[in-house]
C-alpha cells in the first residue's frame, strides 16, 4: 500500500514538473542548438528538486520557495508579501479543515455509512471550491499590485506547491482494505 502511495506521488510530481520547468527556465532560452539541452537539463534539475520537496515539509518552506522563484525587487516585495501572508493564513485554515476531513475519513474507513461517506465527500468538494475562490481572489490582488505576469507566476508556483502539499495530506488516505 505504501508503495502504491509512493508511485502516485511520483506520478503527480511528474505531472507538475512541466509548468515549473517553464517558470524556472523563465521562458527565456537562447536560440540555437543549446535550447534542447538546456530544457532537458532544467527538467532533470526540477525532478530532483520535486523529489526533495516531496520529502520536505513544503508548507513550512513555501514562502521561501515562492520568494526564490519570483525574485521580486524591494518595491515589489513590499507590495507582495503582505498580500501573500494574508493568503497563506487563509489557505492554512482551509488545509487544516481538509486534514481534519481526511483524518475523519481514514478513522471511520472500515465502518463508513452511506450518509457519512457522502458528508465527507461533500466536505472535500466544498473545501476544493473554497480554495479555488481563495486563489482567484488573491490572484486578482497580486495582479492589481504587481501586474499580470507576476500574478501568473505566483499562481503557477502556488499551484504546484499546493499540489505537493495535497500529496502530503492525501498520503494519509487509505487506498483500499488495510
Amino acid at each position: 500500500m505504501k508503495l502504491l502511495r509512493f508511485w502516485l506521488m511520483i506520478l503527480a510530481f511528474f505531472a507538475c514538473s512541466v509548468v515549473l520547468t517553464q517558470w524556472l527556465a523563465k521562458s527565456k532560452t537562447s536560440p540555437g542548438l543549446g535550447t534542447q539541452t538546456q530544457a532537458t537539463d532544467t527538467k532533470k534539475t526540477n525532478v530532483k528538486q520535486y523529489i526533495e520537496l516531496l520529502g520536505a515539509d513544503v508548507q513550512q518552506e513555501k514562502a521561501q520557495i515562492m520568494g526564490a522563484v519570483l525574485q521580486l525587487n524591494k518595491e515589489e516585495a513590499e507590495k507582495f508579501w503582505p498580500i501573500y501572508d494574508e493568503y497563506d493564513a487563509e489557505l492554512t485554515k482551509l488545509n487544516q479543515q481538509r486534514v481534519q476531513n481526511i483524518q475523519e475519513y481514514a478513522h471511520s474507513y472500515s465502518q463508513l455509512s452511506d450518509e457519512k461517506a457522502n458528508g465527507l465527500v461533500k466536505a472535500e468538494l466544498d473545501s476544493m471550491k473554497q480554495r479555488a475562490e481563495l486563489v482567484n481572489k488573491y490572484h486578482d490582488r497580486v495582479k492589481a499590485s504587481l501586474g499580470a505576469v507576476d500574478a501568473a507566476r505566483f499562481f503557477e508556483i502556488d499551484s504546484q506547491l499546493n499540489s505537493l502539499i495535497d500529496l502530503q495530506i492525501d498520503s494519509s488516505l487509505p487506498l483500499g482494505q488495510e
